[in-house]
């Protein structure tokens, strides 16, 4: 069992989760602003005159920057995108009608983890993740990326919120828009938000959805194999 453990958490994607949630979300980001706001003829002409050092100076704080602002909009996300999307299919769907609010009270009964749940078992599919990383670390590793993808939505709908902000901002103080114009760009961000917060609900229904039958399967296998 301490070998599976150990299996299990060694297995654990930490630098797929990186990659995924917050630089591909950073990087997206980045790539929008100085599209729009910077363009990529300004931006020539500050590399040219950059020196080698200066080079590295620069990719370095970009990587730096973009883990730091990959957890704070992974963070500021879950107010902005979250919570707004639970309060509204609370109000449309059930609870037990719908994965989004996916709950595992049944299903946890007989894991002893149920004690650490603290009667918030709808709330707490970490705990679900690693019992299945320290049984099939293979099965674990194939949810947190699945987990990855659903967050991921969730960071993105963030930023394009973002984008919105800095766009009326530069739309108010009269600031140079490049490529395209107001109000344009505001419709197209709109969309945008729109279609990641939908995205974001989609996967997570869908995540719940597997984790309950993964590990429905996973403790039937187990209870058998007793």
């Amino acid at each position: 069992m301490k070998d599976e453990v150990k299996s299990g958490i060694v297995s654990i994607p930490g630098y797929f989760y990186d990659a995924i949630v917050y630089y591909s979300s950073f990087f997206l980001l980045l790539s929008i602003y100085s599209y729009l706001f910077i363009d990529y003829n300004n931006l020539k002409n500050i590399t040219n005159n950059l020196s080698i050092f200066e080079g590295v100076l620069i990719c370095t704080s970009t990587l730096a920057l973009g883990y730091v602002w990959g957890q704070l909009s992974s963070a500021l996300s879950y107010h902005v995108v979250k919570r707004p999307v639970t309060l509204l299919v609370k109000k449309i769907k059930p609870r037990d009608m719908n994965d989004f609010l996916f709950s595992f009270d049944k299903i946890t009964a007989t894991l002893d983890e149920k004690k650490i749940l603290n009667g918030k078992e709808h709330r707490n599919y970490w705990t679900i993740i690693y019992y299945l990383y320290i049984l099939y670390p293979s099965i674990g590793s194939d949810v947190i990326k699945r987990y990855a993808r659903c967050k991921l939505a969730r960071v993105n709908a963030f930023n394009f919120i973002v984008l919105i902000i800095i766009g009326i901002i530069f739309y108010v103080s009269n600031m140079p828009i490049y490529h395209i114009q107001w109000p344009f760009l505001f419709i197209i961000f709109l969309i945008f938000t729109i279609l990641f917060y939908f995205e974001f609900y989609q996967r997570q229904c869908w995540f719940g959805d597997l984790v309950i039958k993964i590990l429905s399967a996973v403790l039937t296998v187990e209870e058998k194999a007793k």
